[in-house]
């Protein structure tokens, strides 16, 4: 919820490489590896919402697409 709080996006990492038996994982990614996400507030004017909406309404597939700030 901080994402809808904040309106700041947030880098997510899921590593699931650990052998920590005993830590119940709420995400249970079964992977054996790293999972990074991208999470960002959307709203209804948004550039990708109005692409979701018109690929829904054309019922087509889509792929969008952001450029996300890195360092290094």
């Amino acid at each position: 919820m901080w994402v809808l709080q904040s309106g700041e996006p947030k880098h997510l990492v899921y590593d699931s490489t650990g052998d920590d038996e005993d830590v119940e994982d709420p995400f249970a990614l079964g992977c054996n590896g790293v999972v990074e996400v991208w999470v960002e507030r959307l709203l209804p004017d948004d550039a990708a919402m109005t692409f979701a909406a018109g690929c829904l309404r054309e019922r087509q597939s889509g792929s969008p697409a952001a450029t996300v700030p890195c360092s290094g």
